[in-house]
């Protein structure tokens, strides 16, 4: 059994997925689906409306705190032996899921205890994944889920250096040279390289996005951080499947028109 856990804002894409069996014909296994609406807090399993949660409490830490709750609901719903597909609902708007189902399917015969996979990034030679989709064993869901919640704990420790309005104060308990790549990041006049948001200055983009942005690279970073911690070796989906270096190809070609797109209308 794989436990697909789905969070977002864009109902109408994943609905879209859930309605039409999509997302069930991608996988040899069979599979049960749960959606948060993060916008209403509204929670579904396999299409059907399960509860109403308060949407501030799951949007609190944006998509990291509906991953806590989604990860607490299905805990005693799970047997060792199941998948986890943990994602947010960019799988349908920033990525080619198509392709990306038919490269998770691919590595869930492969599923072993202990590791967590994901999209690689690497970033100054360290390597972590990306936060729109983790797949893992449920029997590793409860270590999974302390080290997300210890991820967001260390946050709350920092979120006042992304609530600043002083380009020198923001994220200032960064090492110098990670503060730099974060800046670069999230601010800067090349077309070619940054965030697809990403504005020509510190003060063109508006403080909530800022605040969004700057605290989900921090928990993103932090997370595999504490995984790593706990034993967890990260593996990369594009490592060994050709389709999973494809995907990131059509992916990065995607962000970058977005990007042109916005800077140019």
């Amino acid at each position: 059994m794989i436990n697909i856990l789905l969070c977002g804002h864009n109902r109408t894409a994943t609905w879209r997925q859930v309605k039409t069996g999509e997302l069930c014909r991608a996988f040899c296994a069979p599979v049960s689906i749960y959606f948060l609406d993060n916008k209403s807090g509204e929670v579904y399993c396999n299409g059907l409306l399960e509860s109403r949660v308060s949407s501030d409490d799951v949007n609190s830490y944006f998509e990291f705190s509906s991953y806590s709750f989604l990860l607490e609901l299905i805990s005693s719903r799970v047997t060792e032996s199941d998948a986890i597909l943990l994602c947010n609902d960019t799988i349908f708007d920033h990525h080619i899921s198509s392709l990306w189902l038919k490269v998770i399917d691919y590595y869930l015969a492969r599923l072993t205890a202990g590791v967590i996979l994901g999209d690689a990034r690497s970033d100054a030679g360290y390597s972590y994944l990306s936060s729109w989709v983790y797949l893992f064993r449920a029997g590793d869901l409860s270590s999974f889920l302390s080290s997300l919640q210890e991820a967001i704990i260390c946050a709350k420790s920092v979120e006042q250096n992304y609530e600043v309005d002083c380009a020198d104060e923001y994220a200032k308990h960064l090492e110098p040279f990670v503060k730099q790549k974060l800046m670069s990041w999230l601010f800067s006049d090349k077309l070619l390289r940054g965030w697809e948001k990403s504005t020509r200055t510190f003060e063109s983009m508006p403080g909530h996005e800022r605040y969004r942005k700057g605290i989900s690279i921090y928990i993103e970073h932090e997370l595999s951080k504490q995984l790593k911690a706990a034993g967890f070796a990260l593996a990369d989906f594009k490592s060994e499947k050709f389709l999973g270096k494809v995907c990131n190809v059509i992916d990065r070609a995607g962000s970058l028109f977005r990007k042109v797109c916005r800077r140019l209308l």
